[in-house]
Order: structure tokens, then C-alpha cells, then sequence
């Protein structure tokens, strides 16, 4: 039975949109809450402290090594127009090499359009990774989807992706940021509070 996260968009369009997860990938440097419907995450969660090094990552490469779920291919990707975009960021892990492999997973990112994965989601990357110099945080990304996938597949693409950052230590939320997945994307930040009301979100099961 589906466990359901109270996340529905406010827009009129997509009122009553519930999104779900059915399976939970433990990683040693991030949690993904898998959806089947959609072959993504809908939730990964991830702690942050010190993030960046000096890894190289030319020889990393997307793949599935979970057998109990199904999830988007390379070729699926191929001439899709997406980035494959991560959820836990490969640069936060440079600093392990195993650890910065493992972001590497179908499970850990989202169809991504270029401009905003290169652009906003990137510069929010970096302001986090940034923060986590000064304190330990942990960070849960969640995606919004509704009724778009990759043409010609079952690969749900999200039409807002969220990043949540809290204090590690004590749960204390300190910001959110929100960015329309679109090339012609629309970005902003907020507290946690307002973001969580604005989409409606139910956050505290995956603080613990």
C-alpha cells in the first residue's frame, strides 16, 4: 500500500493531485523515496557538511544497480532534451570518491530541462554546498509532477523541484528555494514554513 505525501500543487489545473512513494532506497549518503508510477523520486533526503572536493567524475555514469525498482534508462534519456539532474548533489560528496559514485543513480535524479538545471539549480547547489561549510545541515529535495512524462515513455518529468534546508542537528528549518522546471523557468526562495504551505507539503516524516 502506497504511502502518501500530502503534496498537491495550488494551481487550479492540478487541484487534487496527490503524489506517492513506494519504495525507500537507503544509500550510506542519501535516502530516495521512489514512485513507481512516475520511475523517479518524488522524495531524497540527504545530510551536508563540509560538501565539495576534489573527486572526478568523468568516468561516473547513470545507472540502476536496485533490482526492486524500474527505473528511467539511458536510452530513455537519449535525445530527450533533459539533463539527468541530481537530487543529492554529486559535488557535495567530492570529498569520497565511493560516496560521489553513488549520486550517480537513476533514483537520484529527475528529467531536468538544461536551462534550469545548468542555471538556477545549479547556483541553489552551490549556495547550500556553501552553507555546509559553517554547519552541518540536512537537505530534502522533493519534486512536484503532475501529467508530463518523456515522450514516448513512463518517465515522469517534474514541473517544480524543491530544496528544503534544516539544521541537522536540531531539525530547525533555515530556508527553502522552489524552481519551475522549464527552460523558461521562474525560481525563488522563502522560509520553510511558506514553502511548505505554498505546495501544500507534509515534511516532518523525513526529518527523523
Amino acid at each position: 500500500m502506497k504511502k502518501i505525501l500530502l503534496i498537491f500543487l495550488t494551481l487550479v489545473s492540478f487541484a487534487g493531485f496527490s503524489q506517492t512513494y513506494d519504495v525507500v532506497i537507503k544509500k550510506p549518503n542519501y535516502t530516495s523515496y521512489f514512485e513507481n508510477d512516475f520511475r523517479n523520486p518524488t522524495v531524497v533526503v540527504y545530510n551536508l557538511y563540509h560538501g565539495g572536493g576534489d573527486c572526478k567524475r568523468d568516468k561516473f555514469y547513470f545507472k540502476n544497480d536496485e533490482p526492486k525498482v524500474v527505473t528511467a534508462t539511458d536510452a530513455e534519456y537519449l535525445k530527450s532534451g533533459f539533463d539527468k539532474g541530481h537530487m543529492a548533489n554529486a559535488e557535495d560528496f567530492a570529498y569520497d570518491c565511493t560516496l560521489d559514485e553513488l549520486t550517480f543513480r537513476y533514483y537520484n535524479c529527475v528529467p531536468q530541462y538544461p536551462r534550469m538545471n545548468r542555471g538556477p539549480w545549479k547556483k541553489i547547489e552551490t549556495s547550500v554546498r556553501e552553507m555546509s561549510q559553517k554547519q552541518s545541515l540536512k537537505i530534502v529535495c522533493v519534486n512536484i509532477y503532475s501529467d508530463k512524462f518523456i515522450p514516448n515513455t513512463k518517465i515522469g518529468v517534474p514541473t517544480v523541484c524543491l530544496k528544503f534546508v534544516y539544521d541537522s542537528k536540531t531539525n530547525k528549518p533555515i530556508i527553502a528555494y522552489w524552481v519551475t522546471n522549464e527552460n523558461n523557468h521562474t525560481s525563488g526562495s522563502g522560509t520553510v514554513q511558506e514553502i511548505e504551505k505554498k505546495y501544500k507539503l507534509k515534511l516532518n516524516q523525513f526529518l527523523n
